[in-house]
């Protein structure tokens, strides 16, 4: 059988084969098919031989329709082709003459061969024609030649100069003989009973020989050895039957080269019945012999991988009958291949094998296009589970005559993934515990630190406990993100921003309106980063919240977050206050919190800290972050 991947193909390069062979052959094919035999199918020799306008003249006719009511035999050509059908049918091929009719009326003698074909599951019958009116003419005239040549030897003498006239006769004959031999492209031969060769045609130099090397030599020297025990046995049993002879064997050209060669020919007998000649037409089927022997290559191919496949591969009709199962495939049903084919699906899979249940085949069939499923099927007393690839195979038209699938045991896999995805669910309860833990945690401490800043009297030391409070906030704000995240990694950037400002806003209760304008990409960021970024944002925001606006009914901050080059972040904060003390501009900590923004920047996140005083003051800070993704 052919292999999974490239039977579609195979089949198509068969068919075109098929297709050009059948287009090109110079002899008419017809195709019948029951229960009427009528034609379905002809080929261009066809048509210029029933001088028919197109296909269509043809293919609208019934083989009665082209033949005479009576053949020559005096038998109805109804009741004649009945029989020889029947007969074809029941032998696989039958040759016999038969009278046609042309489109114009004229009828003419010809050979029909016909041989049996299977397409598709379908039993046809396929009908080579050939006119053989000249072969007719040939043989009545070479007959009335010999009786003419029988009695001019008894009237010799008497009829000296009717000898003459006969014998031109016979020369004009052999003249149109030998132009038609001459001028088709097969090679036409003739022996003599012991067979040495008498006549060979002139076609004989495609091969680089004349004629003249054939000549007197015996027929038996041009066949290989390899297969000429062969084409004598197949001789001797058409003597014997008195059939003609249709057989292949190879021979070599001038330069050493094999050629396929197919002999068809038949025996010439005297009036007294015995052979004296046999005449026949070599062709040359070289092309066809390899393209059959690359084909069988290729199946046998196909067939060892699909043998040799651990997956379980199998066809199936649209009749849900197998078609084909590999080894595999037999041995995980527990039956023997000759078993499974033919048979029903249902009958042979499994109950619980839910493939076929749930529509999938029915899918491809319908729509025509592959499709990738999963399912269970039951074992062996086992439920494995199977990955199926279901692939349409079509027919020259275009139809789906059936299925090919793939199936692939993936049980393992499954009870893998099952493993992994209940760790993970368990890992996942244990990280949004400890997050949990951790911000109710914070959450004390802060509280703690409120209430400190509550109970001392300095006004610097409670702005001492606040600022600490907020720095813990936000390393808060974090934890409850993650705890509410199914993503335990990475925190959604512009949320936590919002969350983290409005918090610090409210934690330190300034009476100025404080607008907050954002542009921040949609950017995920891991806690870890997050966590330093979270402080630095904390004490800059906090800085422009407590001294920007001293004095004023409103004050606007702006957060700007945006992708740079070379996978670098840029985070801008700016507000539009009074400005930093020219101090900090020259890059001197001054404080606790300016201080910790360098600590934070430079030491932590790595990145470069800009600081400007125009209208207002702009902190930006660029660093280098490369696992950051898009939020979908």
């Amino acid at each position: 059988m052919m292999g999974p991947e490239t039977s579609s193909r195979v089949m198509l390069r068969d068919n075109k084969i098929y297709q050009t062979m059948f287009e090109l052959s110079r002899d008419a094919i017809l195709t019948l098919e029951p229960p009427s035999w009528g034609i379905t199918a002809c080929n261009i020799a066809a048509i210029k031989l029933f001088l028919a306008s197109g296909k269509e003249d043809l293919l609208s006719k019934h083989l009665l329709q082209i033949s005479p009511l009576y053949q020559p035999d005096g038998q109805l050509s109804a009741e004649k082709s009945r029989a020889m059908i029947e007969k074809a049918i029941s032998e696989g091929q039958l040759v016999f003459p038969w009278r046609c009719t042309r489109f114009t009326g004229q009828e003419f003698p010809a050979s029909i061969v016909l041989t049996g074909i299977e397409i598709n599951g379908d039993r046809l019958l396929q009908a080579t024609i050939r006119d053989i009116t000249e072969e007719e003419c040939l043989r009545d005239t070479q007959e009335a030649t010999q009786q003419q040549l029988l009695a001019t030897e008894e009237e010799l003498r008497a009829r000296y100069n009717e000898l003459k006239r006969i014998e031109n006769e016979l020369r004009t004959s052999e003249t149109k003989y030998r132009m038609l031999t001459e001028n088709t492209h097969d090679i036409i031969y003739s022996i003599n009973p012991q067979g040495t060769i008498t006549y060979v045609g002139p076609q004989v130099a495609r091969y680089g020989f004349i004629p003249e090397d054939f000549i007197s030599r015996n027929i038996k020297e041009i066949i290989l050895e390899e297969d000429l025990g062969r084409v004598l046995e197949k001789v001797k049993t058409t003597i014997v039957a008195n059939n003609p002879i249709r057989i292949s064997f190879r021979a070599r050209d001038h330069g050493g080269n094999i050629v396929w060669l197919e002999d068809n020919s038949s025996y010439l007998t005297d009036p007294n019945g015995k052979i004296v000649a046999r005449t026949g037409v070599l062709r040359d089927i070289t092309e066809q012999k390899e393209t059959e022997e690359r084909v069988r290559k290729s199946e046998e191919l196909y067939h060892s991988l699909a043998e040799t496949s651990q997956d379980l591969i199998y066809v199936i009709n649209a009749e849900n009958r197998i078609e084909y199962v590999n080894s595999c495939a037999a041995a995980a049903l527990g039956q023997p291949y000759d078993e499974i084919v033919n048979m029903d699906w249902a009958t042979i899979f499994p109950q619980g094998s839910n493939l076929m249940e749930q529509g999938y085949l029915d899918h491809v069939f319908k729509t025509g296009k592959p499709r990738r499923v999963e399912s269970k099927i039951p074992l062996h007393g086992v439920t494995r589970w199977f990955d199926h690839v279901l692939n349409p195979l079509k027919n020259p038209d275009g139809t789906i005559r059936a299925v090919l699938c793939i199936s692939r045991d993936i049980t393992e896999l499954k009870l893998t993934e099952e493993a992994l995805t209940a760790s993970l669910e368990v890992k996942n309860a244990l990280l949004r515990e400890i997050h949990h833990q951790v911000k109710n945690n914070m959450q004390v401490v802060i509280s703690l630190l409120h209430f400190q800043a509550s109970t001392v009297s300095s006004p610097e030391i409670a702005r001492i406990v606040l600022d600490t409070e907020t720095r813990i906030r936000s390393m808060v704000l974090i934890h409850e993100r993650l705890y509410k995240s199914d993503d335990f990694i990475n925190v959604s950037l512009e949320t936590y921003l919002k969350d983290l400002v409005n918090s610090l806003i409210y934690a330190y209760g300034t009476k100025t309106y404080i607008n907050v304008e954002y542009s921040i990409d949609k950017i995920q960021i891991d806690q870890s980063t997050l966590l330093h970024l979270g402080l630095l944002i904390t004490e800059v925001v906090s800085n422009s919240i407590r001294h920007a606006f001293p004095g004023r009914n409103v004050g606007t901050i702006s957060v700007a977050f945006h992708r740079g080059e070379n996978s670098s972040l840029i985070l801008s904060i700016h507000d539009d206050g009074i400005g930093i003390p020219e101090s900090c501009l020259r890059g001197e900590a001054s404080t606790v919190g300016l201080a910790l923004i360098y600590l934070l920047g430079h030491d932590q996140l790595d990145g470069k800290i800009l600081i400007e005083r125009d209208r207002g003051t702009t902190f930006t800070i660029k660093f280098h972050y490369s696992s950051q993704k898009e939020e979908n």
